[in-house]
Protein backbone atom coordinates (compact mmCIF):
# COMPACT_ATOMS: atom_id res chain seq x y z
CA UNK A 1 0.00 0.00 0.00
CA UNK A 2 2.72 2.28 0.76
CA UNK A 3 4.77 1.50 -2.34
CA UNK A 4 1.37 2.12 -4.32
CA UNK A 5 0.63 5.52 -2.67
CA UNK A 6 4.75 6.59 -3.63
CA UNK A 7 3.98 5.63 -6.84
CA UNK A 8 1.25 7.17 -7.48
CA UNK A 9 1.49 10.79 -5.09
CA UNK A 10 2.58 13.15 -7.48
CA UNK A 11 0.02 11.82 -10.03
CA UNK A 12 -2.87 12.21 -7.30
CA UNK A 13 -1.29 15.47 -6.18
CA UNK A 14 -1.87 16.77 -9.39
CA UNK A 15 -5.12 15.42 -10.43
CA UNK A 16 -6.01 17.43 -6.71
CA UNK A 17 -4.35 20.58 -7.49
CA UNK A 18 -6.45 20.79 -11.06
CA UNK A 19 -9.44 19.83 -9.40
CA UNK A 20 -8.67 22.94 -6.99
CA UNK A 21 -8.18 24.98 -10.37
CA UNK A 22 -11.37 23.87 -11.86
CA UNK A 23 -12.89 25.12 -8.86
CA UNK A 24 -11.60 28.81 -8.90
CA UNK A 25 -14.16 28.76 -11.91
CA UNK A 26 -16.86 26.51 -10.82
CA UNK A 27 -17.31 25.44 -7.63
CA UNK A 28 -15.97 26.71 -4.27
CA UNK A 29 -16.81 23.51 -3.04
CA UNK A 30 -14.28 21.65 -5.14
CA UNK A 31 -11.45 24.41 -3.63
CA UNK A 32 -12.38 23.30 0.17
CA UNK A 33 -12.37 19.51 -1.07
CA UNK A 34 -8.95 19.85 -2.94
CA UNK A 35 -7.73 21.83 0.10
CA UNK A 36 -9.05 19.44 2.54
CA UNK A 37 -7.20 17.01 0.67
CA UNK A 38 -4.00 18.52 0.53
CA UNK A 39 -4.30 18.55 4.18
CA UNK A 40 -4.71 14.45 4.44
CA UNK A 41 -1.99 14.24 1.87
CA UNK A 42 0.54 16.70 4.11
CA UNK A 43 -0.98 14.65 7.13
CA UNK A 44 0.11 11.11 6.00
CA UNK A 45 3.75 12.48 4.52
CA UNK A 46 5.17 14.64 6.89
CA UNK A 47 8.69 14.99 7.90
CA UNK A 48 10.13 17.11 10.42
CA UNK A 49 12.68 18.27 8.05
CA UNK A 50 10.34 19.96 6.19
CA UNK A 51 9.41 22.27 9.42
CA UNK A 52 12.58 24.24 8.30
CA UNK A 53 10.52 25.47 5.03
CA UNK A 54 7.51 27.08 7.50
CA UNK A 55 10.57 29.21 8.76
CA UNK A 56 11.31 30.71 4.87
CA UNK A 57 9.90 34.04 4.08
CA UNK A 58 7.08 31.98 1.52
CA UNK A 59 5.62 30.69 4.79
CA UNK A 60 5.69 33.03 7.56
CA UNK A 61 3.90 35.88 6.30
CA UNK A 62 1.08 33.82 5.71
CA UNK A 63 1.17 31.52 8.80
CA UNK A 64 1.52 34.94 10.88
CA UNK A 65 -1.66 36.04 9.66
CA UNK A 66 -3.64 32.95 10.37
CA UNK A 67 -1.81 33.33 14.09
CA UNK A 68 -3.76 36.69 14.56
CA UNK A 69 -6.55 35.21 13.23
CA UNK A 70 -6.41 32.48 16.18
CA UNK A 71 -5.48 35.24 18.62
CA UNK A 72 -8.63 37.39 17.93
CA UNK A 73 -10.94 35.21 19.70
CA UNK A 74 -10.04 37.21 22.95
CA UNK A 75 -10.89 40.40 21.27
CA UNK A 76 -14.21 38.89 19.46
CA UNK A 77 -17.71 39.60 20.63
CA UNK A 78 -19.39 37.35 17.67
CA UNK A 79 -17.95 33.80 18.87
CA UNK A 80 -19.66 32.41 16.18
CA UNK A 81 -18.71 34.17 13.54
CA UNK A 82 -15.00 34.30 14.89
CA UNK A 83 -15.47 30.33 14.22
CA UNK A 84 -16.81 30.59 10.54
CA UNK A 85 -13.62 33.37 10.08
CA UNK A 86 -11.17 30.17 11.22
CA UNK A 87 -12.52 27.33 9.51
CA UNK A 88 -12.74 29.89 6.29
CA UNK A 89 -9.36 30.83 7.02
CA UNK A 90 -7.64 27.29 7.13
CA UNK A 91 -5.90 27.07 3.70
CA UNK A 92 -3.89 29.60 4.40
CA UNK A 93 -2.34 27.09 7.22
CA UNK A 94 -3.14 24.31 4.95
CA UNK A 95 -1.19 25.20 1.78
CA UNK A 96 1.86 26.42 3.20
CA UNK A 97 2.47 23.11 5.30
CA UNK A 98 1.37 21.11 1.97
CA UNK A 99 3.96 22.87 -0.12
CA UNK A 100 6.54 23.03 2.53
CA UNK A 101 6.20 19.39 2.45
CA UNK A 102 6.17 18.26 -1.18
CA UNK A 103 8.41 19.48 -4.41
CA UNK A 104 6.08 19.46 -7.19
CA UNK A 105 8.06 17.89 -10.54
CA UNK A 106 8.87 20.86 -13.29
CA UNK A 107 6.86 18.83 -15.82
CA UNK A 108 3.90 18.51 -13.36
CA UNK A 109 4.06 22.29 -12.99
CA UNK A 110 4.28 22.87 -16.74
CA UNK A 111 0.87 21.11 -17.18
CA UNK A 112 -0.74 22.68 -14.21
CA UNK A 113 0.43 26.52 -16.26
CA UNK A 114 -0.89 25.03 -19.37
CA UNK A 115 -4.05 23.59 -17.88
CA UNK A 116 -5.07 27.33 -15.75
CA UNK A 117 -3.77 29.33 -18.67
CA UNK A 118 -5.87 27.06 -21.65
CA UNK A 119 -9.00 27.07 -18.73
CA UNK A 120 -8.96 30.89 -18.40
CA UNK A 121 -8.54 31.91 -22.14
CA UNK A 122 -11.83 29.62 -22.29
CA UNK A 123 -13.59 31.05 -19.90
CA UNK A 124 -12.93 34.89 -20.80
CA UNK A 125 -13.84 33.64 -24.69
CA UNK A 126 -17.26 33.16 -23.21
CA UNK A 127 -17.27 35.56 -20.73
CA UNK A 128 -16.53 38.39 -24.25
CA UNK A 129 -19.15 36.56 -26.21
CA UNK A 130 -21.76 37.10 -23.52
CA UNK A 131 -20.83 40.89 -22.91
CA UNK A 132 -21.05 41.43 -26.79
CA UNK A 133 -24.10 39.64 -27.51
CA UNK A 134 -25.80 41.91 -25.14
CA UNK A 135 -23.41 44.99 -25.81
CA UNK A 136 -25.43 47.74 -25.92
CA UNK A 137 -26.41 46.65 -21.87
CA UNK A 138 -23.41 45.98 -20.98
CA UNK A 139 -21.44 49.13 -22.38
CA UNK A 140 -24.61 50.59 -20.10
CA UNK A 141 -23.03 48.99 -17.10
CA UNK A 142 -19.57 50.21 -17.51
CA UNK A 143 -20.93 53.62 -17.74
CA UNK A 144 -22.76 53.31 -14.59
CA UNK A 145 -19.59 52.15 -12.70
CA UNK A 146 -20.67 48.62 -12.50
CA UNK A 147 -18.24 45.96 -13.97
CA UNK A 148 -19.22 42.96 -15.99
CA UNK A 149 -18.75 39.33 -14.13
CA UNK A 150 -17.16 36.21 -15.58
CA UNK A 151 -19.75 33.90 -17.84
CA UNK A 152 -19.64 31.63 -14.60
CA UNK A 153 -20.46 34.06 -12.55
CA UNK A 154 -16.73 35.58 -10.46
CA UNK A 155 -17.53 38.96 -9.54
CA UNK A 156 -15.15 41.02 -12.08
CA UNK A 157 -12.46 41.87 -9.12
CA UNK A 158 -11.85 38.20 -8.73
CA UNK A 159 -12.02 37.22 -12.44
CA UNK A 160 -9.21 40.14 -13.07
CA UNK A 161 -6.89 38.74 -10.34
CA UNK A 162 -7.63 35.29 -12.47
CA UNK A 163 -6.54 36.55 -15.67
CA UNK A 164 -3.32 38.85 -14.22
CA UNK A 165 -2.09 35.30 -12.47
CA UNK A 166 -2.60 33.50 -16.05
CA UNK A 167 -0.85 36.29 -17.81
CA UNK A 168 2.20 36.03 -15.37
CA UNK A 169 1.81 32.13 -16.55
CA UNK A 170 2.15 32.83 -19.83
CA UNK A 171 5.31 34.89 -19.86
CA UNK A 172 6.88 31.88 -17.79
CA UNK A 173 6.39 29.78 -19.81
CA UNK A 174 7.29 31.53 -23.21
CA UNK A 175 10.71 31.12 -22.04
CA UNK A 176 10.47 26.90 -23.50
CA UNK A 177 10.65 27.17 -26.99
CA UNK A 178 8.25 24.16 -27.35
CA UNK A 179 5.21 26.48 -25.62
CA UNK A 180 6.27 29.86 -26.69
CA UNK A 181 3.09 30.04 -29.74
CA UNK A 182 0.95 29.05 -26.99
CA UNK A 183 1.58 31.09 -24.66
CA UNK A 184 2.52 34.20 -26.95
CA UNK A 185 -1.26 33.67 -28.33
CA UNK A 186 -2.77 33.42 -24.77
CA UNK A 187 -0.93 35.99 -23.19
CA UNK A 188 -1.85 38.21 -26.37
CA UNK A 189 -5.91 37.15 -25.93
CA UNK A 190 -5.69 37.63 -21.97
CA UNK A 191 -4.94 41.48 -22.52
CA UNK A 192 -7.12 42.18 -25.47
CA UNK A 193 -9.79 40.33 -22.82
CA UNK A 194 -8.89 42.90 -19.77
CA UNK A 195 -8.85 46.02 -21.86
CA UNK A 196 -12.46 44.65 -23.93
CA UNK A 197 -13.97 44.34 -20.67
CA UNK A 198 -12.41 47.10 -19.24
CA UNK A 199 -11.79 45.21 -15.97
CA UNK A 200 -10.13 48.27 -14.08
CA UNK A 201 -8.22 46.29 -11.64
CA UNK A 202 -6.53 44.03 -13.98
CA UNK A 203 -5.29 47.46 -16.01
CA UNK A 204 -3.67 48.30 -12.77
CA UNK A 205 -1.99 45.33 -12.00
CA UNK A 206 -0.65 44.60 -15.65
CA UNK A 207 0.77 48.11 -16.10
CA UNK A 208 2.17 47.79 -12.80
CA UNK A 209 3.99 44.83 -13.20
CA UNK A 210 4.97 46.23 -16.85
CA UNK A 211 6.23 49.33 -15.33
CA UNK A 212 8.28 47.19 -12.37
CA UNK A 213 9.55 45.14 -15.64
CA UNK A 214 10.55 47.72 -17.72
CA UNK A 215 12.78 49.77 -14.52
CA UNK A 216 14.67 46.07 -13.68
CA UNK A 217 15.45 45.43 -17.35
CA UNK A 218 16.38 48.91 -17.48
CA UNK A 219 18.67 48.58 -14.64
CA UNK A 220 20.80 45.22 -16.30
CA UNK A 221 19.98 45.77 -19.92
CA UNK A 222 23.49 46.51 -21.97
CA UNK A 223 20.58 47.70 -25.15
CA UNK A 224 18.89 50.42 -23.43
CA UNK A 225 17.94 52.47 -26.59
CA UNK A 226 15.99 49.03 -28.09
CA UNK A 227 14.53 48.47 -24.91
CA UNK A 228 13.52 52.25 -25.00
CA UNK A 229 11.70 51.51 -28.44
CA UNK A 230 9.80 48.58 -26.31
CA UNK A 231 8.64 50.95 -23.53
CA UNK A 232 7.55 53.29 -26.32
CA UNK A 233 5.51 50.97 -28.17
CA UNK A 234 3.44 49.71 -24.82
CA UNK A 235 2.94 53.37 -24.21
CA UNK A 236 1.44 53.98 -27.97
CA UNK A 237 -0.02 50.88 -27.10
CA UNK A 238 -1.72 51.68 -24.10
CA UNK A 239 -2.63 55.65 -25.94
CA UNK A 240 -4.51 53.57 -29.02
CA UNK A 241 -6.33 51.16 -26.65
CA UNK A 242 -7.90 53.95 -24.50
CA UNK A 243 -9.16 55.85 -27.49
CA UNK A 244 -10.13 53.01 -30.08
CA UNK A 245 -11.85 50.24 -27.44
CA UNK A 246 -14.80 51.88 -26.77
CA UNK A 247 -15.62 50.18 -23.57
CA UNK A 248 -12.16 51.24 -21.77
CA UNK A 249 -12.76 54.61 -22.70
CA UNK A 250 -16.05 54.57 -21.11
CA UNK A 251 -14.58 53.00 -18.40
CA UNK A 252 -12.25 55.62 -18.16
CA UNK A 253 -14.36 58.08 -18.32
CA UNK A 254 -16.81 56.70 -15.84
CA UNK A 255 -13.89 56.41 -13.36
CA UNK A 256 -13.16 60.20 -13.74
CA UNK A 257 -16.67 60.96 -12.93
CA UNK A 258 -16.64 58.77 -10.03
CA UNK A 259 -13.60 60.55 -8.36
CA UNK A 260 -15.02 64.28 -9.40
CA UNK A 261 -18.09 63.60 -7.16
CA UNK A 262 -15.54 62.61 -4.66
CA UNK A 263 -13.69 65.58 -5.25
CA UNK A 264 -17.14 67.67 -5.39
CA UNK A 265 -18.66 66.19 -2.16
CA UNK A 266 -21.22 64.89 -4.44
CA UNK A 267 -24.05 62.03 -3.58
CA UNK A 268 -21.84 58.37 -3.98
CA UNK A 269 -24.81 56.35 -4.36
CA UNK A 270 -23.53 53.58 -6.97
CA UNK A 271 -20.78 54.84 -7.88
CA UNK A 272 -17.91 52.09 -7.29
CA UNK A 273 -14.97 54.11 -6.18
CA UNK A 274 -17.22 56.30 -4.36
CA UNK A 275 -18.78 53.77 -2.49
CA UNK A 276 -15.13 52.57 -1.46
CA UNK A 277 -13.93 56.01 -0.42
CA UNK A 278 -16.86 56.38 2.03
CA UNK A 279 -16.02 52.49 3.18
CA UNK A 280 -12.35 53.75 3.75
CA UNK A 281 -13.41 56.78 5.78
CA UNK A 282 -15.03 54.64 8.21
CA UNK A 283 -12.81 52.21 8.65
CA UNK A 284 -10.19 55.20 9.58
CA UNK A 285 -12.55 56.40 12.13
CA UNK A 286 -12.81 52.14 13.71
CA UNK A 287 -9.00 51.99 13.21
CA UNK A 288 -8.65 55.56 15.38
CA UNK A 289 -10.28 54.74 18.40
CA UNK A 290 -8.48 50.50 17.96
CA UNK A 291 -5.46 51.92 16.84
CA UNK A 292 -3.22 48.88 19.07
CA UNK A 293 -5.38 45.83 18.82
CA UNK A 294 -7.58 46.75 16.22
CA UNK A 295 -11.82 45.04 16.58
CA UNK A 296 -11.43 41.58 15.60
CA UNK A 297 -12.13 40.36 11.91
CA UNK A 298 -15.61 38.90 13.53
CA UNK A 299 -16.45 42.12 14.66
CA UNK A 300 -15.46 44.36 12.01
CA UNK A 301 -18.42 44.05 9.89
CA UNK A 302 -20.58 45.09 12.85
CA UNK A 303 -18.41 47.79 13.59
CA UNK A 304 -18.92 49.20 10.21
CA UNK A 305 -22.53 48.86 10.18
CA UNK A 306 -22.45 51.00 13.23
CA UNK A 307 -20.34 53.31 11.96
CA UNK A 308 -22.31 54.20 8.77
CA UNK A 309 -25.12 54.84 11.42
CA UNK A 310 -22.64 57.74 12.49
CA UNK A 311 -21.22 58.60 8.89
CA UNK A 312 -23.50 57.37 6.43
CA UNK A 313 -22.06 60.03 3.42
CA UNK A 314 -25.94 59.79 2.46
CA UNK A 315 -25.40 56.19 1.35
CA UNK A 316 -28.53 53.89 1.64
CA UNK A 317 -28.37 50.59 2.72
CA UNK A 318 -27.49 48.47 0.11
CA UNK A 319 -24.65 50.51 -0.88
CA UNK A 320 -22.74 51.14 2.55
CA UNK A 321 -20.39 48.10 1.82
CA UNK A 322 -17.30 46.87 3.97
CA UNK A 323 -13.90 47.92 3.17
CA UNK A 324 -12.68 47.11 -0.08
CA UNK A 325 -8.84 47.30 0.67
CA UNK A 326 -6.92 44.61 2.47
CA UNK A 327 -4.12 46.98 4.18
CA UNK A 328 -6.76 48.64 5.77
CA UNK A 329 -9.04 45.20 6.69
CA UNK A 330 -6.29 44.09 8.30
CA UNK A 331 -5.11 47.44 10.32
CA UNK A 332 -8.71 47.74 11.29
CA UNK A 333 -8.89 43.77 12.27
CA UNK A 334 -5.15 43.38 14.35
CA UNK A 335 -3.94 47.04 14.94
CA UNK A 336 -1.46 48.78 14.13
CA UNK A 337 1.45 46.92 15.98
CA UNK A 338 0.72 43.34 14.35
CA UNK A 339 -0.37 44.67 11.02
CA UNK A 340 2.95 46.15 11.22
CA UNK A 341 4.63 43.15 11.45
CA UNK A 342 2.68 41.47 8.99
CA UNK A 343 3.82 44.12 6.01
CA UNK A 344 7.08 43.50 7.05
CA UNK A 345 7.11 40.10 6.52
CA UNK A 346 4.86 40.52 3.21
CA UNK A 347 7.42 42.69 1.90
CA UNK A 348 10.86 40.16 3.08
CA UNK A 349 9.03 37.59 1.34
CA UNK A 350 9.03 39.89 -1.96
CA UNK A 351 12.24 40.64 -2.11
CA UNK A 352 13.08 37.56 -0.88
CA UNK A 353 11.44 36.09 -3.91
CA UNK A 354 12.68 38.36 -6.02
CA UNK A 355 15.93 37.34 -5.67
CA UNK A 356 15.00 33.92 -5.90
CA UNK A 357 12.45 33.21 -8.12
CA UNK A 358 10.89 36.07 -10.23
CA UNK A 359 7.53 34.51 -11.31
CA UNK A 360 6.77 34.73 -7.83
CA UNK A 361 8.04 37.95 -7.08
CA UNK A 362 5.57 39.11 -9.70
CA UNK A 363 2.14 36.99 -8.58
CA UNK A 364 3.09 38.78 -5.15
CA UNK A 365 3.33 42.30 -6.42
CA UNK A 366 0.11 41.64 -8.96
CA UNK A 367 -1.55 40.48 -5.34
CA UNK A 368 -0.19 43.68 -3.41
CA UNK A 369 -1.50 45.87 -6.13
CA UNK A 370 -4.69 44.69 -6.33
CA UNK A 371 -5.14 44.67 -2.42
CA UNK A 372 -5.99 48.24 -2.92
CA UNK A 373 -9.08 47.43 -4.49
CA UNK A 374 -10.31 44.38 -2.13
CA UNK A 375 -9.78 41.99 0.25
CA UNK A 376 -8.32 39.22 -1.10
CA UNK A 377 -7.15 37.72 1.22
CA UNK A 378 -10.80 37.25 2.70
CA UNK A 379 -12.18 35.37 -0.58
CA UNK A 380 -11.79 31.85 -0.92
CA UNK A 381 -10.78 32.48 -4.74
CA UNK A 382 -8.62 35.39 -3.74
CA UNK A 383 -6.13 33.84 -1.32
CA UNK A 384 -6.32 30.15 -3.09
CA UNK A 385 -5.19 31.45 -6.16
CA UNK A 386 -2.72 33.90 -4.98
CA UNK A 387 -0.94 31.38 -2.53
CA UNK A 388 -1.51 27.90 -5.19
CA UNK A 389 0.61 29.97 -8.13
CA UNK A 390 3.41 31.39 -5.50
CA UNK A 391 3.76 28.48 -3.67
CA UNK A 392 3.67 26.19 -6.67
CA UNK A 393 6.87 28.48 -7.86
CA UNK A 394 8.62 28.86 -4.50
CA UNK A 395 8.50 25.35 -2.98
CA UNK A 396 8.59 23.67 -6.19
CA UNK A 397 11.02 22.27 -8.51
CA UNK A 398 11.34 25.00 -10.87
CA UNK A 399 15.07 25.91 -11.72
CA UNK A 400 14.15 24.06 -15.50
CA UNK A 401 11.70 27.35 -16.01
CA UNK A 402 13.84 30.19 -15.63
Amino acid sequence: MIKLWKKHQQNLVLATLLVIITGLYFSRAAISIGTGFLAVITIFSFRKDSLNNLLKPPSVSVIFIYILFILSYFNSSDKNEYWHFLFFQLPMLILPLFFATHNIAKKKIEIIFLFYIGLTALISGGTLLDFFIDYQLNTQKIIQSKAIPSITGIPHYQFSLLIIIAIICCFELMKQTKYRSYSVVSSFFLILTIHLLAYRTAIFCLYGLAVLWFLQTLIYSQNKQKLAKKGLLVVVFIGLACFFITPLNLKIQSTVNDLSRIYNKENFNYYSISQRYAASLNIIEIIKRNIWFGVSPADLSSEMKLQYETNAYLLIPENRILIHNQYLYYLGSFGLFSFIIWLSLWIWNIIYSFKRNQIGAYILIAASIAFLADNFFQLQIGFTSILLFYYLCSYSKTEALH
